[in-house]
This record gives structure tokens, sequence and C-alpha cells, in this order.
């Protein structure tokens, strides 16, 4: 996705402290809202465009309207206040996931002292993994 690009460019702004530019931030960007912004200033006038010299695009354009519309439906939940940007769901997966499986292997390996250190390292090797791959 376009908008995983864009969030690393503005984490990387945010660390030399410069402005982070538009729709680069992902603690205020809202997805869904975005997405429509481009179909309407971009994708629609170009294939309405197109649409002049190859009128059977008329059913990706019939498409694009119905995407628009699904896109719209879900603004509310990309709201940066409503908790919905990339990072804030890659934290809570991470956060999630290792709470469950340190419960899952204090129960299994309470008793050995050995297994605990290793239990934690596998921890740390489990967030890396889900912070690269979410």
């Amino acid at each position: 996705m376009l908008f995983v690009e864009f969030f690393h460019q503005g984490d990387k702004e945010r660390e030399k402290g410069v402005p982070v530019s538009y729709l680069m931030d992902r603690y205020t960007t809202n997805i869904a809202a975005a997405q429509g912004g481009f179909i309407d200033g971009f994708i629609r006038p170009a294939y309405d465009l197109l649409h002049q010299i190859l009128p059977e695009v008329i059913a990706n354009i019939k498409q694009m309207d119905e995407n628009k519309i699904q896109w719209k439906a879900l603004e509310e939940d990309y709201a940066p206040e409503n908790k919905f940007t990339q990072k804030e769901i890659q934290n809570e997966r991470i956060e999630e996931s290792q709470s469950d499986n340190h419960e899952e292997e204090e129960e299994e390996y309470s008793d050995d002292p050995e297994m605990e250190n290793s239990s934690n390292e596998a921890h740390k090797l489990a967030g890396t993994f889900l912070i690269f791959n979410c």
C-alpha cells in the first residue's frame, strides 16, 4: 500500500525535526478520506478523459464510484481520534501478541528459569518480526 511508504517518509521527516509532509503523518492522516480525494483529484478526471475516446471504460468508472462510496463509509473508522492509524494498530497487535504469548509460556515453563530467559528472547524476536511484517 502506498501509505506504508508515505508513513515511512513521514517518520523520517519527524526524526529529522522537519515538518511532516501532507498525507505522510501516520498519526493524523485519514487513509479513507485520502482515497476519496485521490479518486476525485486524479483518477476520475483521467478516466473521464479516457472515456471520451474509449467508451468501454465506463465499467471502470462505475467501479471507481463504488469504491469511493465504500471508502467514504470507512472515514469515521480511519479518523485519527478513533485510534485507527497504522502505527497504533501495529503497536496494539505487538502488545496483544506479546501478552498472549507471555501468558501461555508462563503456564508452560513457570518452573524452569532457563526456559523463562529463552522465552523473553523469543518475545523480542517475535516483536521484531511483527514490526516489519504487519
